[in-house]
């Protein structure tokens, strides 16, 4: 679970929803900044608004390969790559000396509103990162 927290900001097998036909419709959507809406955990079927220690959190993914974003007040900032078949985010090169190699995020769900995510936590349980645009 704390990996899942700690990765919070880069924002589950991934549908692109109807609106996304193709990847010029996935990066329109995603290339904007997201701030953190709501978490589920899946494993208690729950929703929560996010805690205080992260309800700052926002992801900003741009066309260029970049990405910017807060994580508990430290602002990460790293490139990113997505592959519309495997609907995956990897973050790489974090300018962060505590993070190292990539992240994965599975995407669930994408449209011009929304933007869910999850990783694969430590502790087995499934962790939904919902955002909204700022």
């Amino acid at each position: 679970m704390a990996l899942v927290t700690t990765f919070s900001i880069i924002f589950l097998p991934f549908m692109v929803t109807a609106q996304a036909k193709n990847i010029q419709d996935t990066l329109n959507f995603l290339c904007k900044r997201w701030v953190i809406d709501s978490i589920d955990v899946k494993d208690i079927n729950r929703k929560f608004a996010p805690p205080e220690n992260i309800k700052d959190n926002y992801a900003e993914y741009k066309r260029d390969g970049s990405f910017e974003g807060q994580d508990f007040g430290t602002v990460l900032k790293g490139k990113w790559k997505f592959n519309l078949d495997n609907t995956k985010i990897i973050n790489y090169d974090i300018d962060n000396s505590n993070l190292k190699g990539e992240i994965i995020f599975t995407i669930i769900e994408l449209t011009e509103k929304s933007f869910a995510i999850t990783s694969n936590p430590m502790s087995g349980g499934q962790v939904i990162m919902r955002y909204k645009p700022k």
